[in-house]
């Protein structure tokens, strides 16, 4: 009889703790929301972040690693690569010369967990770096090497600082902020207060809260009557909102939006509603605005598409930047899907 008892203890357990103890929890602390949110505690253990060329196995040519103090409490971790083309100088103060020779400046602002130093998002700055532009890379307040508690706030600024930081550096060379995941929302909100930069933004949302809803992860929640107040209310009671959809609408100039089809994290059909509310809302004058939807590269992956260098090179090219060669569909590789890559496509 104990042993029966057991047996159904143990699942009515979990799931109490489940449904119950852990929405009650959040409601009553909702500061936990900042930890769900970043998840800036999720990290690879003993990461040399100063010397980013011999991390892994990307083979970066080059990489300068310093800190920027944004506060008198809050430093952040960059990484400076280099374009590809413009060999590694001798000393680091040389790095910042380096970017007054008009190649574009791409600022890269990552999404939620883990660092500049993961995987995936060290292949995108080789990539980056291969089509000869120079890219930023920085870890939020309290993400890696960097000090402080991240807040929405708190990793714009970041990134605002980092802008300030190029734009004092590097002469009339162009700036492209690029954000992904969260960091499109980081992004989004950081370029409504600039005038002289695009803006890319790599698998992106329309609002935390309707990416919230649209998570893998909140789906065993969604039935619950406390879902609202226990997952997505909190977020909001600690200003973390990222309504890039709002913010979008004071954007004017030119944006490029690359989704997966099958991205599982953040669907596709969020990219089309930011997208949609970046064109009702265009004035008159502005840049252009490109929707490019790939396939078979996920939510992390967007840059291995063949379809990527292509779609970059074009983007700037529209901008005024970077190189006049445009890649044709004879140069380019058999594998693209040259149907999707009509600008605004929204078949999903």
């Amino acid at each position: 009889m104990d042993f029966v008892w057991y047996i159904a203890a143990v699942p009515v357990t979990f799931f109490f703790a489940l449904y119950v103890v852990l929405p009650a929890t959040l409601i009553i602390n909702p500061w936990l929301q900042t930890y769900i949110v970043f998840l800036n505690f999720v990290k690879a253990p003993f990461t040399d972040y100063s010397k980013p060329k011999k991390l892994g196995n990307k083979n970066l040519k080059s990489g300068r690693s310093f800190h920027l103090s944004v506060t008198r409490s809050v430093n952040i971790g960059v990484w400076h690569i280099l374009p590809e083309s413009i060999p590694e100088p001798h000393q680091e103060e040389d790095y910042t010369r380096t970017l007054q020779d008009g190649k574009p400046i791409i600022i890269y602002l990552h999404g939620t967990a883990a660092t500049r130093a993961h995987t995936h998002r060290m292949d995108l700055l080789k990539q980056l770096s291969s089509l000869d532009n120079h890219v930023f890379s920085i870890d939020y307040r309290g993400f890696a090497d960097s000090s402080g508690s991240p807040s929405e706030e708190g990793v714009v600024e970041d990134a605002l600082s980092m802008y300030k930081w190029v734009k004092e550096s590097c002469g009339d060379s162009p700036i492209i902020i690029w954000g992904h995941s969260l960091g499109s929302g980081v992004a989004t909100r950081l370029a409504r207060h600039l005038c002289d930069t695009s803006l890319v933004l790599e698998s992106p949302f329309n609002n935390l809260r309707e990416a919230a809803c649209n998570h893998p992860l909140s789906r065993p929640f969604r039935f619950l009557p406390w879902f609202e107040k226990a997952f997505l209310d909190t977020s909001a009671q600690m200003n973390i909102h990222f309504d890039s959809d709002k913010h979008v609408a004071h954007i004017t100039t030119p944006i490029m939006i690359v989704h997966c089809r099958d991205d599982m994290d953040v669907p596709i059909h969020l990219g089309k509603k930011l997208y949609e509310a970046a064109l009702k809302s265009r004035r008159p004058g502005s840049g252009s605005i490109q929707f490019y939807a790939l396939r078979n590269c996920g939510h992390i992956h967007v840059c291995q598409a063949p379809e990527f260098p292509y779609i970059v090179r074009k983007f700037l090219k529209s901008c005024g930047c970077g190189e006049s060669f445009v890649c044709d569909k004879e140069y380019c590789s058999t594998d693209i899907d040259w149907a999707a890559l009509s600008v605004g496509t929204l078949t999903i």
